[in-house]
């Protein structure tokens, strides 16, 4: 390469080139063969070296392909036995899958010597509860249709039923013993079913399995027992109960009916039974709602200390008691016998039968409307408890209760209503006090709306404003048959009208019958206050009411009266107003019983005054100017002086 570019950068023709090119060529081939003599030597030893290794290589050449096919069968080999293996596992798998099955079968179908001994012959206690529930296993396991087809089967069938009519047969034994002792007197049925019964429920749990007709056989047997009990338990505490009753109305006691006349003889001071305001008060009879939940009534205990009750408190025990024995019952039957209402419904259909025939008994003759609503009540509280336990057992009953309840009250309700509206024998009206009537409804009305707060019943919020229709109505009519003209009848509504909202407002009652006895009241009092003004000052108010329109409306000229006239009125003014407050202040006192109202009606009658002359003495002045009669006007601050003296409740 060299000598050819050596040649090539001379500058020489190409064949020359070429010439020295090939000449040199020659030069090296010779040099080379030269060497390759001098060296031949060494490259045959080269060569035999090539030849010894290439011999060498293909002796590993062979053992390697030797241990190439040694491997190849030992991998072989190692699939084989992992294919061995995996089949081995499953089958390994299956058998012990088979095993268990068929262990399982044979444990359910092997009746042991010592299962047969211990079912026959131990005693029946707790420890023989773990007996039943390995025959019940057993039993259990040999209901499939596949075991029972198997001749393992058919061998220990006949064992089998004979060890269940014997446990059967003990259980039974063993449970009636045990509710006989329920059937002894002075037991107490609730240690008995809490201690021994129900710890012992498995076996019914049993029975009703591999012996439903045993199990209905106890069932039939306790039901039986527990019905016996409570109703003789029941109907022995409610005639006891009973003897502590204490009348408390009587069909004479009506709103409407009555009269003020003495009933005690011709020295008696008592007065008629008709006209007796406790019957509708509730006073603390309400106490009985506080004592729901509390423990009932012991009769003889109560009987000892000779108290009576009214038969709401007695109606309170009743209920109580059963409410708390048919928890009692319900929960232990739900535990013993499983979710069976019908259990409990047959259990206490005979005692639900004497607390309803007791109910009914004493409705036939009430009167009582205050007693019937707390009654109501009660069931209503009652409801809620039993709601709040979740034992729905007695829904049923309290709806009986309501329905013969809330008839009841009705009746005795309208009755009141209707001796208030259509009295058979009006009573006499002598004079402007409260009357007897008043005092009546107001205690009925209060009691009622006390009892209805928190409840809201609707019902009893529109008969109750039927009722102080019917009153208004009746003291309206009570009032135009009073002596001495409209102002005795206004001071005989205003006096009815306030003691009627005084003991509502005592018992903190407020609902639209207030709302509309204060305007009633305010409307009274207002034409009584127009009645007293227009007795001592009617000139003057009258020329108030006829001149002012008309100076309002501008018409001056049209006035009818002279100075003559407004100069006579302000002296009779001057002359008597004092003498005519005095008497005013005198008159309220003595028509108005009631303090309070009778200074804030004197309060009304002394403004209105006030506001009369004001406007008398404003017409004055816009007529005859601001000066006229300047000497014979009373003052505004006289006047107001001389209020300020009577009129003790304001400034």
């Amino acid at each position: 390469e060299m000598c050819i570019r050596d040649r090539l950068n001379e500058k020489i023709g190409i064949k020359q080139s070429a010439a020295q090119v090939e000449s040199d060529m020659r030069e090296i081939e010779t040099a080379s063969v030269d060497d390759y003599l001098k060296e031949s030597t060494h490259l045959e030893k080269l060569h035999n070296e090539i030849a010894d290794t290439d011999a060498v290589l293909a002796d590993m050449e062979d053992m390697l392909t030797s241990f190439q096919n040694s491997l190849g069968n030992i991998s072989s080999e190692i699939k084989h036995l992992q294919d061995e293996s995996l089949s081995m596992k499953l089958k390994l798998r299956n058998r012990k899958a088979v095993e268990a099955k068929l262990r399982q079968f044979i444990d359910a179908v092997a009746l042991p010597p010592d299962l047969i001994s211990n079912v026959c012959e131990s005693e029946v206690n707790e420890a023989y509860l773990e007996f039943i529930v390995a025959l019940n296993k057993k039993m259990s396991c040999l209901k499939d249709d596949r075991a029972r087809s198997t001749l393992a089967f058919q061998d220990v069938e006949p064992e089998l039923e004979k060890l269940r009519c014997k446990a059967a047969a003990r259980i039974r034994d063993f449970l009636m013993q045990k509710l006989d002792q329920l059937r002894m007197k002075r037991t107490n049925i609730q240690i008995i079913q809490q201690n021994v019964l129900l710890k012992y429920k498995y076996f019914n749990t049993f029975l009703a399995a591999h012996a439903p007709e045993t199990s209905v056989e106890i069932r039939a047997n306790y039901v039986d027992t527990m019905s016996r009990y409570y109703h003789s338990k029941f109907r022995t505490y409610v005639q006891s109960l009973l003897k502590l009753r204490v009348e408390v109305a009587s069909k004479d006691d009506l709103v409407g009916v009555g009269s003020e006349r003495n009933s005690g003889g011709l020295f008696g001071s008592k007065k008629s039974v008709a006209t007796r305001t406790s019957v509708f008060s509730l006073g603390e009879r309400n106490k009985v709602l506080e004592e729901v939940g509390t423990d009932s009534i012991i009769p003889h205990i109560a009987s000892e200390t000779k108290v009576k009750y009214g038969f709401e408190v007695l109606f309170r025990s009743m209920l109580h008691l059963l409410c708390e024995s048919a928890t009692t019952e319900y929960l232990f039957t739900h535990q013993f016998f499983g979710r069976m209402d019908s259990i409990f419904h047959q259990i206490f259909a005979k005692t639900i039968g004497v607390f309803m025939e007791t109910i009914e008994g004493f409705l036939g003759d009430c009167y009582d409307a205050v007693g019937l609503l707390l009654m109501i009540r009660l069931t209503r509280d009652h409801q809620l408890i039993m709601s709040r336990r979740r034992v729905p057992v007695l829904d049923g009953t309290f709806d009986r209760v309501n329905l013969s309840l809330w008839p009841r009250f009705k009746k005795v309700f309208d009755a009141n209503l209707e001796s208030v509206s259509n009295p058979r024998d009006s009573p006499t009206v002598n004079d402007t006090h409260p009357h007897f009537i008043s005092r009546k409804y107001a205690e009925l009305a209060g009691s009622i709306h006390c009892l209805n707060q928190g409840v809201d019943n609707e019902m009893l919020t529109a008969n109750m404003s039927h009722f102080l229709a019917a009153m208004e109505k009746r003291l309206c009519t009570m009032s135009s048959s009073l002596a001495g003209g409209r102002k005795n009848s206004h001071i005989f509504l205003i006096n009815n009208y306030d003691v009627i909202l005084a003991i509502l407002k005592e018992r903190n009652i407020t609902c639209n019958d207030t709302e509309k006895l204060e305007k009633l009241l305010a409307s009274a009092t207002g034409a009584f206050v127009e009645d007293e003004l227009q007795g001592h000052f009617g000139k003057m108010i009258g020329f108030v009411k006829e001149v002012e329109p008309m100076v309002q409306a501008g018409n001056l000229e049209g006035i009818p009266y002279n100075e003559d006239y407004i100069g006579l009125l302000l002296s009779e003014f001057s002359g008597g107003w004092q003498a005519a407050i005095d008497k005013v202040n005198n008159a309220v006192m003595k028509y108005f019983t009631n303090f309070k109202n009778g200074m804030d009606i004197l309060k009304h009658v002394l403004t209105q005054l006030l506001l009369y002359y004001t406007r008398f003495l404003d017409i004055i002045k816009t007529v005859f100017g601001p000066n006229a009669f300047s000497g014979q006007i009373v003052t505004i601050p006289n006047l107001m002086h001389e209020i300020k003296k009577y009129s003790r409740t304001f400034v």
